[in-house]
């Protein structure tokens, strides 16, 4: 109330409002900075720290042999005009704000700028505001990574590129934000002042003007396929497109080069695995050349001639001693899609495992855990070499998601299945260590459906309802599907209370939407996400070779199909009516001879009921069965009214079918074989 902050303008109202001084010229955008103005004013010179890293990284640079490397990066820039050097004499530094810079060395053969520096605009000398502090940060306008790889599943034909020098392409209008992004680099014995003349990486507000100067350029355009394209599928400066139609790939792929390229984007390092497309791009010079068969698709590499994808893994080599190592190398591992959940969540486990026994950063790790690591580490070096296959989802068929959920003490997790032509393909999987707030199982259970329905969310998002038919949700945890499946239920843990209360609002929101999603029982054995929960080890002690861990990831969609054909027939689950009592209409169908029973004792708890197996059934006049001949386990007969009996068979409406395909193979069974091969596969 009455609060100032409260009429300051938003990030995105504030850009809106610096965009009236957006210019084009010579080819390029030029755009005036989004300040905070009086804390600007505090922004000391830090000419100082600048000179003291400089220093520092110099000789270090040196002793490898990389200085000159790094000196040619600028020089380069300067050629280009990003960069202009300043005669700055040293009385007049304190009218300059100069930027600490290091270099960032990768060594990935897709990589085609090796060495790249980044500046420190979050530095803060004598308690003074850093460059960082002063700049609206802005929005993020960013197509969701997420949903991003996910679409990667999708369509047969891919088209993958990036903006050449993204950020350094944006130039500054006012010399004031230029005499903010000075420098100092030693070239000899001699030491020179530059200055930026565009965006620099480093600086907080560079990524949110970035995407809003590329959609500021793009909404110029009419709507069109390729004006959908450029506004939804960058991430920074990234572009994943897929679809079915080459022909249509392609007329994509030429007007996004002329598009960007009339905005000074120039699009290079394209790629994709259509064999004409990719001529196109060699006679354009914008195919990607650097020597490796892959592609790095946001974080995973990416092969376009097998059109097969695998995890980025390099930690290989790299020693464990303290729990901030293990942090680093388990971190090192970049999986969105959750595809080595059940290697890399052991990792989390680990360290929460340290936290508990308050291991600091920098402190040996316990012996026994030292173990757990090292055999957890063969498995992390070991992923990079799994492969998958990327076209998994058909945009123009409709298709099953089936969601497997599971818990421990230890970690609660979901495995999504994507079922369609008789196939089902892992898509995604997600996992979370459990609090240590101290919870029942059926509460971790009841959260992994929650963490199930706020993911589906997101998939719905991205699959078109034409396409996703139904949603098939699969839970071991019995007492979970009565609360999720009852109206009334009866637990005095609040926090359960209000979870279950989330997870009905999102099925009534997707079942708004026309989505149908059913809740299904499956068996704890038989359940892929008991993989991502569990504590044993993710490979077998004999590691089997490559091919077999392949052929492993085959059994998985044999077992799906199965999964999905035995669900109609054995595991048709519905609590809401087992809550009910057996006297119905149709109750022939509800009841038969050999079931085994709950015998009711109104004033003593369900606990102290007695159990017992129908032997006869008694009809009335009008044809209905009535009552029922139950024999208890000593022996003894007694008829019962059926008002007074409460089911436990699951699947009563089937006539006590054998557990049974019709092939004479259970769910649960299998070749012993296929359970083993099944057991051992490192992705479930």
């Amino acid at each position: 109330m009455g609060s100032s902050d409260a009429k300051k303008p938003s990030t995105l109202e504030n850009f809106h409002i610096q965009s009236t001084k957006i210019g084009f010229k010579y080819n390029c955008y030029y755009v005036s900075l989004p300040w905070n103005e009086e804390k600007l004013k505090s922004v000391p010179a830090n000419h100082q720290v600048s000179l003291s890293v400089l220093n520092r990284v110099s000789k270090k640079l040196t002793e490898q042999g990389l200085y000159e490397d790094y000196c040619q990066v600028f020089l380069d820039q300067g050629k280009e005009g990003i960069i202009e050097r300043i005669v700055v004499v040293p009385s007049d530094f304190n009218k300059y704000v100069s930027i600490p810079h290091r270099p960032v060395i990768k060594q990935d053969l897709q990589c085609t700028t090796k060495i790249k520096p980044v500046f420190n605009c979050s530095l803060r000398t004598g308690g003074k505001p850093s460059l960082n502090d002063c700049a609206y940060s802005g929005v993020n306008m960013y197509t969701d990574m997420l949903e991003l790889l996910l679409r990667f599943w999708m369509d047969r034909y891919v088209l993958l590129a990036d903006i050449r020098k993204a950020f350094l392409m944006i130039r500054l209008n006012d010399e004031r934000d230029k005499n903010r992004f000075c420098f100092f680099l030693r070239l000899g014995d001699e030491l020179i002042c530059f200055r930026y003349n565009t965006l620099i990486f480093g600086f907080v507000s560079s990524p949110f003007i970035l995407s809003y100067m590329v959609r500021y350029h793009v909404e110029k355009y009419p709507p069109g396929p390729c004006r959908e394209m450029l506004l939804g599928h960058f991430y920074v400066d990234n572009l994943v497109k897929t679809h079915n139609s080459a022909e249509v790939l392609m007329q994509l792929y030429l007007e996004a080069v002329s598009v960007m390229g009339e905005g000074g984007f120039s699009l290079r390092n394209c790629s994709s695995n259509n064999e004409v497309l990719a001529k196109r791009m060699v006679q354009d010079n914008t195919l990607s050349f650097h020597g490796s068969d892959t592609e790095k698709v946001l974080g995973y590499l990416y092969n376009p001639s097998s059109d097969k994808m695998r995890v980025s893994s390099c930690i290989e080599g790299r020693s464990v001693s303290s729990k901030r190592d293990i942090l680093s190398v388990n971190s090192s591992v970049f999986d969105p899609l959750g595809l080595m959940l059940p290697v890399t969540i052991k990792g989390r486990i680990l360290l929460s495992k340290l936290w508990k026994l308050k291991v600091s950063w920098d402190q040996p790790v316990p012996p026994d855990i030292m173990v757990d690591w090292e055999k957890l580490y063969k498995d992390l070096v070991r992923i990079g070499e799994l492969e998958f296959d990327r076209y998994s989802v058909a945009s123009d068929s409709s298709a099953t998601l089936i969601v497997f959920c599971d818990a421990s003490n230890l970690a609660y997790g979901i495995a999504v299945y994507l079922h369609q032509h008789g196939e089902a393909r892992l898509i995604f999987a997600k996992a979370r260590v459990v609090p240590s707030v101290k919870r029942t199982l059926p509460t971790f259970e009841l959260l992994a459906v929650y963490l199930c329905m706020k993911h589906i969310s997101v998939l719905v998002k991205i699959l078109p309802l034409e396409v996703l038919s139904s949603v098939i949700i699969a839970v071991d945890a019995q007492v979970v599907l009565s609360w999720v499946l009852s109206d009334n239920v009866h637990t005095k843990c609040q926090f359960t209370r209000n979870r279950l209360k989330d997870v009905k609002a999102m099925v009534k929101n997707l079942s708004d939407k026309g989505l149908t999603v059913k809740f299904k029982y499956v068996k704890t054995d038989d359940n892929p996400a008991d993989f991502v929960t569990r504590e044993e080890d993710c490979f077998q002690d004999n590691p089997p070779s490559k091919e077999d861990l392949i052929e492993s990831l085959g059994c998985r969609d044999e077992f799906l199909n199965r999964f999905k054909r035995l669900w109609y027939e054995q595991y048709l689950l519905s609590l809401r009516e087992l809550s009910q009592d057996l006297y119905q209409s149709d109750f022939e169908n509800m009841i038969k001879l050999g079931d085994v029973v709950l015998i009711k004792k109104p004033m003593k708890p369900r606990t102290y009921w007695s159990l017992g197996r129908v032997v006869n059934l008694t009809s009335g006049s009008d044809s209905l069965v009535r009552s029922a001949l139950i024999r208890r386990s000593d022996g003894s007969t007694q008829e019962h009214s059926l008002k007074n009996l409460c089911p436990l068979e699951l699947s009563i409406t089937h006539s006590h079918q054998a557990s049974n395909d019709g092939e004479g193979n259970s769910l649960s069974s299998g070749t012993s074989r296929d359970r083993e091969t099944f057991r051992s596969r490192p992705v479930s």
